[in-house]
């Protein structure tokens, strides 16, 4: 679809959106057209009750069951969500029925002239045929003439004809959010070309509507613009823009970076158009030298380097040029005997200065001379990927090759800054933009420069001081200049700035490493380097907006761009109009770290904390002091939860961590005290990864109120949440939690808790009495189930053998963590995102802490308080002597054991399940299942019989004698739950445990048949809720999961936790 805007080489096409309606477009209100034709049954319930637009409520929904076939739906929406799209907009449609902007004339006119210019046969230029034409050439749409800047002079003008504009403004916007989520209910036979000319014209139409109210002076709120997700599934996961961008050399991490950082499709379409290889290279030579062959949608392998055999590159093929080094005693001089940081003057063996257009050999050897940086004195500071070549782990050295090429990257920064600087102040007085010119003495210095290859001492002691000066090498540094291999492949001159940017935060190894992410954070001037030149990032983004204001095609890339910058710089710390640094970071600012993190890398685990500490402004050489990664992050927490915090309302300055940390982590730290801390915030260094970059955000978000916090202590995270005890009672006296553990295989996909209703029917642990038929009337206690997060989130990727291992070698850990007795469950304070009733909630093993520890934490708390000023009002008002107050519940110190999700069964779902719990007490009651417990556990299965051996005594060619867990059952899968019927025994003759199984066997069955016939609702909710074809097999849900009573008990208010 040409409305998208592409790079000026593409790496593809946009493919072309065949025009495939079958009637044109009616004129009539936008969005009432389902309704008027027909096919009510499209519109999702969440569109249903729209003003002008209701649907009856006898129109069933069913279009996820029962899809709409493509050659239906296709037509339909294409007349709809684009034609009558852009007949919205123009003003050609009712705004009511009956009511118009235009005469009905005009707008019938003005709809067939639309088609006349949108269509076009065979990708050309040409006059649409009509209706009933049977021309075998293909037409297709085109929106080269809403591109005009005819159409939005027709835009404003049909706006001015609206009695109220604010009015007109307010609809178009519902028309679109309408249409959006029209589009997105709709996932099955639309073709991506027919979906994304829609998706295209959507966002165009959106951006240009937010750019008409917020341009407009006064400027016009339109609140309802923003957020109408257009993007959606465009970079979906096994997609044709994601195969496209994968054939065409991207890592599958970078493309689930698009895929995450940005929100709108001109931007991703823009970026998947990126060529990955520069003019004149083979087709079989990536740009960036990178193989992504071991890459992983979580991480990238290809940049990663191994210290033990890294070594410098040249800045040449086939250059072996001898190293220039720098004496480290020297750059520890300076940073043992000043308070500032080592600088580098490059001058030439004859003692001039640095010249860099000339030729290295002619002008004499390049000298490198230490000096400790004073103000005033310009300086360039290189942002690099140590993947490319430029770093060193044993010596301050760089082949002579790469010192010539860095010197004149610095001479040619310098003379067009400088050059640029003199010519603004010659003709308009407008402000330099190289923040040294500020004095004159600035002016005729040369530019020095600091790389980490030589300005970072290689011994212990000494790195680590310059790691603490690490942050004022960048903030104050004259330009930042970034060195990524990937950029400077491709030149930039008469380039897009679109093309330029999305290079450079899209799609460089440069925006995926830790140490560059706070070199860009810190920068005053940004400078990237490409094949010509270095180009100002600041004045690419202005560039960029200029032509943004006139194509709103290019606004939504603007937006996501500056998006992105924005966050670079909401790391960077603050001056005041001194210009002093101001480190005023708050909980607040935890979500800005994790999201600029989510997409980083780094080679050496170790170096994470010391990144955070830097763009947190936390105590370098407190977090440095360690030698381990987890010794450092536990630092890094520490100090994080001591942040100034922000106000509640009643003049108490808050301080702590997050709590909803408790119930989105993984891999946490191994320290004891801090097992509720993450290990990393990098997604690539999460092992086994669950968690997107949503769940790692909202982790962070500050919510309102005293216990939105936490704060560390020795026994874990002191939170004050709700949340339940979870106590396990068996189904009849004497008989173990799960007296039917071998009667059929299981798997834990869920496990049911019934809430305490008050009234001790529920917990009495004999309910072996009370009557099925009572039990379903409707009166039993409400029903939840837990399910496992991880295995809730993995599920959907895994394959069947992959789930049989995990669910074998797991088997049942809730239901472990319930048998303790000492299992609880904490409540996220927030609504879960999976909808209104569904909430992410952490498992824990919890007890009452006794009155040493409580007196420990007093203790600790009191000593905390007398000697930090600024606790928050959450840890003085809540401090473990006031837990331990008689008008307080006894706190608990708890173990963390796993996310779990909670959610409501159904009330028809309840009602089955009171059935059949008074079935399960009956089957428990009954002397067949103590007959079976007394047998034991079954017999083993016997060994299986050797493999038949080939006369060579080798195993026979195409047999499998691996004994892999996968291989034991079905996981409980088809009908029966795999009973497991005739194991550990001999074919020819029944075990006694066998003939016991069968018996209870044959007693569920007989006493769900029953239950049946006299609760008939039951059957038609087990058909509704699990399969047709459940009947017969209902039987196996009670040994299942309802082997024994879990009742949900609630701790009372304000209950304090110590969660480890």
């Amino acid at each position: 679809m040409d409305l998208f805007c592409l790079p000026d080489d593409p790496a593809a096409p946009t493919p072309a959106c065949p025009y495939v309606c079958i009637e044109r477009w009616d004129g009539g209100p936008f969005r009432s057209y389902a309704v008027r034709k027909g096919r009510a049954g499209l519109v999702p319930v969440s569109l249903r009750n729209t003003p002008g637009a209701e649907v009856a409520a006898d129109a069933l929904y069913s279009e996820n069951l029962y899809p709409t076939p493509q050659a239906e739906l296709e037509p339909f929406l294409q007349t709809w969500l684009f034609f009558g799209l852009v007949a919205e907009v123009l003003g050609l449609n009712e705004t009511a029925p009956g009511m118009r902007l235009v005469d009905e004339e005009t707008a019938r006119t003005e709809i067939a002239e639309l088609y006349e210019v949108v269509l076009v046969r065979d990708g050309q230029d040409g006059d649409a045929q009509d209706e009933g034409s049977n021309s075998s050439r293909s037409k297709y749409i085109t929106g080269a003439v809403l591109l005009q800047e005819a159409a939005g002079e027709l835009f404003h003008q049909r706006l001015n004809l609206a009695p109220d504009r604010m009015a007109r403004l307010v609809d178009m916007c519902d028309s679109l959010r309408y249409a959006v989520v029209m589009l997105h209910s709709i996932q099955e036979n639309v073709r991506d070309a027919v979906r994304h000319s829609i998706v295209a014209l959507g966002e165009m139409l959106t951006t240009g509507l937010f750019m008409a109210a917020s341009l407009s002076r006064p400027p016009t709120p339109l609140p309802t613009v923003i957020g109408l997700n257009w993007f959606r599934d465009y970079v979906r996961a096994g997609g044709a823009v994601e195969a496209g961008m994968l054939a065409r050399g991207w890592c599958p991490s970078e493309v689930d970076k698009v895929r995450a950082q940005f929100q709108g499709a001109f931007t991703m379409h823009y970026a998947s158009r990126l060529r990955r290889r520069a003019i004149g290279q083979g087709d079989d030579s990536p740009s960036s030298g990178y193989d992504h062959g071991g890459c992983s949608v979580h991480a990238c392998k290809a940049f990663q380097m191994d210290v033990d055999t890294y070594k410098p590159s040249h800045a040449r093929e086939g250059c072996g040029c001898e190293h220039i080094e720098v004496r480290e005693a020297d750059i520890v001089r300076v940073l043992r005997e000043t308070d500032s940081f080592p600088v580098l003057r490059l001058t030439r063996g004859d003692g001039d200065e640095r010249d860099g257009d000339g030729d290295g050999d002619e002008q004499g050897q390049l000298r490198l001379s230490v000096e400790p940086w004073t103000p005033g004195v310009p300086y360039v500071a290189f942002s690099h990927v140590w993947a490319d070549g430029l770093g060193n782990p044993r010596l301050n050295s760089l082949p002579r090759c790469q010192v010539e090429r860095i010197s004149h990257l610095v001479a040619r920064l310098e003379h067009d800054v400088r050059s640029s600087s003199s010519s603004a102040t010659t003709t308009d007085s407008t402000p330099t933009t190289d923040p040294s010119s500020s004095t004159s003495s600035a002016n005729t210095q040369p530019y020095r420069i600091w790389i980490d290859t030589f300005c970072c001492p290689i011994e212990l002691g000494g790195k680590l001081l310059a790691l603490q000066r690490i942050a004022d090498v960048y903030r104050q540094a004259t330009h930042v200049l970034v060195l990524d291999k990937a950029l400077a492949a491709f030149p930039s001159v008469d380039v897009h700035p679109a093309e330029l940017l999305l290079r450079t935060i899209g799609a460089s190894p440069w925006m995926r490493r830790l140490w560059t992410l706070q070199e860009g954070a810190l920068a005053q001037s940004l400078f990237v380097q490409f094949a010509d030149r270095a180009v100002d990032f600041v004045a690419l983004l202005q560039d960029l907006f200029a032509i943004a204001c006139t194509d709103a095609r290019y606004m939504r890339i603007w937006q996501d761009v500056m998006s992105e910058f924005n966050q670079l710089q909401s790391l960077s710390p603050k001056r005041n109009s001194a210009g002093a640094v101001l480190f005023n970071k708050t909980p607040s600012d935890l979500v800005h770290l994790q999201r600029a993190l989510h997409f980083r890398t780094v080679s050496v685990a170790a170096d994470e904390p010391l990144c955070i500490a830097t763009l947190m402004g936390l105590d370098t050489r407190r977090v440095a002091e360690p030698a381990s990664h987890q010794d450092r992050m536990v630092r890094v927490w520490e100090q994080l939860a001591r942040l100034p915090g922000v106000d509640n309302g009643d003049g108490n300055v808050a301080q702590g961590i997050p709590v909803r940390l408790l119930f989105f982590l993984e891999e946490p730290l191994d320290v004891p005290g801090w097992r509720w801390a993450p290990r990393t915030l990098l997604g690539s260094s999460v092992r086994d990864p669950v968690l997107g970059i949503d769940e790692r955000v909202v982790r962070f978000v500050r919510e309102d109120g005293p216990d939105a916090l936490g704060t560390p202590t020795p026994l874990g995270l002191r939170v004050r949440l709700r949340g339940c005890r979870l106590v396990p009672r068996p189904r009849a006296p004497g008989l173990p939690l799960d007296p039917w553990p071998e009667l059929v295989r299981k798997y834990e996909d869920q496990v049911l808790l019934q809430r305490d209703d008050g009234s001790g029917s529920s917990n009495d642990g004999n309910n072996s009495g009370r009557d099925s038929s009572d039990a379903g009337g409707g009166g039993g206690a409400r029903w939840v189930r837990i399910m496992d997060w991880y295995r809730s989130r993995k599920i959907g990727s895994w394959t069947r053998e992959q789930r049989l291992e995990h669910d074998t070698r797991v088997g049942h850990p809730l239901q472990r963590a319930i048998a303790t007795g000492r299992c609880a469950i904490v409540y996220d304070p927030q609504s879960s995102p999976l909808g209104p009733e569904v909430r992410t909630c952490c498992l824990l093993q919890a007890d009452e802490m006794d009155d040493a520890e409580l007196a420990a934490m007093s203790s600790l708390t009191t000593t905390t308080d007398a000697t930090d000023a600024n606790m928050s009002s959450t840890n003085t008002d809540t401090t473990a002597g006031d837990d331990a107050g008689a008008s307080s519940p006894r706190p608990l110190k708890a173990r963390r054991e796993r996310a779990v999700i909670m959610s409501p069964l159904s009330d028809a779902e309840a009602r089955m399940m009171d059935v059949l719990q008074g079935l399960a007490d009956k089957a428990a009651a009954d002397p067949a299942t103590r007959e079976l417990l007394a047998l034991g556990p079954p017999p083993p299965p016997p060994p299986p019989p050797p493999p038949p051996q080939s006369p060579a005594g080798e195993k026979q060619k195409g047999k499998d004698d691996d004994k892999s867990p996968v291989k034991l059952g079905d996981g409980g899968e088809g009908k029966g739950e795999g009973e497991g019927e005739g194991e550990g025994e001999d074919k020819g003759q029944e075990s006694p445990w066998k003939a016991a199984s069968t018996r209870v066997r044959d007693l569920l069955k007989k006493l769900v048949a029953d239950a049946l016939v006299q609760h008939p609702e039951v059957v038609q909710t087990a058909r509704d809720y699990i399969g047709p074809d459940i009947d017969e097999y209902l039987w196996v849900l009670i040994p299942k999961v309802l082997s024994h009573a879990t009742v949900m008990r609630e701790v009372p208010e304000g209950q304090v936790w110590y969660v480890d």
